[in-house]
């Protein structure tokens, strides 16, 4: 059993350490030091958020989430990871799962707290299996309590089980020894596909030592949560098919409540989907068709997995997609309902509201599938299935009820300091609880006037809001305290550009530009409002920039491909189509631009032959 002082936090296995100076020696030096400050700590406290991204030759996938974490003595932690919290007192675990309100218990064989996805780095030995270290540039790091001057360095790694190799980009405090930032890039080929996978941790507050109340490591189930088997496995909801279709009324992008029993007499195919799903993708064109080809017998209705209405929007116009989308949000029991577990789930209903089918995923040949299933529904002798034999769903009347938010699981106590309110605020804003983020942040403020953090939080509520001038108000105070903030100039050029002011916002790009030259969206960014301008010589080099500190960034590839669509120049669009499209099969705008562009080549040769 090792020592109680020893623990190991969760969030920073994904860690590996190295040093800021050049040398060997003092690298090995500071990489001790790092070590002796986790070994040591006997509480942690720590917030922030991950963003993962996998790119393969036939997929790419991302995710944004934020966490934050309890760690104490003796195996006892408490993660809030999205919508999941994971809690040990030593003894045993706990596992919430807020989208099906279920939750699980085992027995916590091992007094340190494991993280899904470690990635198998450890940050009590961040010299195990280390090749190298070497110290990149200095940068100042911004977290809740103000700049931190950190140095960064980038470490490689080897040895690591099923990674070929594992590279480390580190923001560290050398006066510390705490990691504010990682970037972890790994290589890993299984059955002859080579999958990059990185992992960005971002920390906004590390409290080593805080005092934590015993009850951060107590789990209470919310009301009408439901215990998993002993297996693990949550009970699973059962598709209603041969019974009526569960009703519900939803606001549609167009504005308009959408009410299902308002289709009766024709078939209805719910699509429910999300952005960020990749086979979503390749379904929403083949939907698209058979809503205009069967739209007199049946209609399509995508139903958004409860995203941000502008990032719905803004996805449908891209995708030239002309059937009603309906928005939900993200705890909404219509899921329950239908009992989708996977996205896209297309759910059938016939013409008298009955669920006849279930389609979940994408296959090459659905288009055909679907059109068939349909058909078949249509016709005269059709007979609607009968209700599955078998348990009612797990969702019952006495269990309906909203599970509770993570936004209550997580503070732990009542705000009392502006601290308090600052952290409650950051967590509802997580959420997308913008309302009562917004009064905890203002709260925050009026108990510590000019708190940087706190109208830093606050303008960023404002600019998820589309309060884009307020969210310029904010970060104009906080740069006349902190100029050195990147972060904060970035968010007032994004403020600015979204509201038409491209102009204004270039100076802001290039502030934060200058104050950390190693972050790819501040380049794309810039370059966009010059591509937006019309400036095309200067933007050229921002997108340059941009693709070669991540080489991954397909938004970057598709911004120059139009660069040089407004260049003429159709040979290197069609190469940043091409990337584009390989890092993202199913970005619509890069293919079908694409197809114009070689449609165009083809013409020039054309003509090019011609006598």
């Amino acid at each position: 059993m090792p020592p109680a002082r020893t623990l190991l936090p969760f969030v920073l296995l994904i860690f590996a350490a190295a040093c800021t100076p050049a040398n060997a020696q003092d690298a090995k030096a500071d990489l001790k030091k790092v070590t002796k400050v986790y070994r040591d700590a006997t509480s942690l406290r720590l917030q922030g958020s991950t963003t993962f991204e996998s790119h393969s030759a036939d997929s790419d996938n991302s995710n944004r989430q934020s966490f934050s974490a309890f760690v104490g003595k003796s195996g006892r932690y408490r993660q809030e990871f999205g919508r999941y919290v994971q809690v040990g007192d030593g003894q045993q675990i706990w596992n919430y799962y807020q989208r099906d309100n279920t939750y699980s218990s085992y027995k916590q064989f091992s007094p340190i707290p494991l993280f899904f996805g470690t990635g198998g780095f450890d940050a009590r030995a961040p010299e195990r299996g280390l090749i190298q270290a070497s110290f990149q540039q200095k940068a100042q790091w911004q977290t809740l309590h103000g700049p931190v001057a950190c140095d960064v360095v980038v470490a490689t790694y080897g040895g690591v089980p099923n990674f070929a190799n594992s590279s480390v980009t580190l923001w560290i405090d050398p006066q510390s020894g705490l990691v504010w930032k990682s970037v972890q890039t790994m290589q890993n080929t299984y059955q002859n596909v080579s999958t990059t996978t990185v992992r960005t941790t971002e920390f906004e507050d590390i409290q080593i030592n805080p005092d934590l109340s015993a009850d951060a490591f107590i789990f209470t189930p919310p009301e009408g949560a439901t215990e998993r088997a002993a297996n693990g496995v949550a009970p699973q909801p059962v598709q209603p098919i041969g019974k009526t279709a569960p009703n519900f009324k939803l606001p549609s992008l167009d504005g308009s409540q959408v009410e299902l029993t308002s289709f009766k007499g024709k078939i209805v195919l719910l699509d429910f989907w999300a952005t960020w799903c990749g086979p979503c993708r390749m379904e929403i064109p083949k939907l698209q068709k058979l809503s205009q080809k069967e739209n007199e017998t049946m209609v399509v209705l995508g139903v958004n997995v409860g995203e941000d209405e502008e990032v719905v929007r803004k996805f449908v116009h891209e995708y030239k997609m002309t059937y009603p989308v309906l928005l939900t949000k993200l705890d909404d029991h219509l899921f329950a309902q239908y009992a989708v577990k996977a996205y896209p789930t297309a759910v059938i209903v016939d013409s008298k509201g009955i669920v006849s089918e279930y389609h979940i995923g994408s296959r090459l040949d659905s288009e055909k599938l679907l059109k068939a299933s349909i058909e078949r529904i249509a016709r005269p002798d059709y007979v609607a299935p009968a209700p599955l034999a078998v348990p009612a769903p797990v969702v019952s009347a006495n269990n309906m009820t909203s599970p509770a938010p993570i936004k209550n699981l997580a503070p732990l106590f009542e705000p009392k300091t502006a601290q308090d309110f600052l952290a409650r605020a950051s967590i509802e804003m997580r959420d997308r609880h913008y309302d009562d983020a917004l009064i905890d942040a203002t709260t925050a403020l009026r108990l510590q006037p000019n708190w940087d953090a706190a109208q830093h939080l606050r303008a960023q509520i404002y600019y998820d809001t589309k309060e884009y001038q307020e969210a310029i108000d904010d970060c104009s105070a906080v740069l006349t305290r902190a100029p050195d903030w990147a972060a904060v100039w970035h968010l007032r050029g994004l403020a600015r550009s979204y509201s038409g002011h491209h102009d204004q916002a270039i100076p802001d790009y290039t502030k934060a530009m200058k104050l950390n030259p190693y972050t790819a969206g501040y380049f794309n960014a810039r370059g966009w409002a010059y591509l937006e301008l019309g400036d095309l010589d200067h933007a050229l080099p921002d997108f340059n920039r941009a693709i070669e500190l991540t080489a991954g960034f397909e938004l970057a590839y598709e911004n120059r491909a139009k660069l040089f669509e407004k260049k003429d120049d159709l040979s290197s669009e069609l190469a940043d189509l091409e990337m584009a499209i390989r890092l993202s099969p199913t970005r619509s705008w890069a293919v079908e631009q694409r197809t114009r562009v070689l449609a165009k080549l083809r013409s020039a040769d054309a003509k090019a032959v011609r006598p």
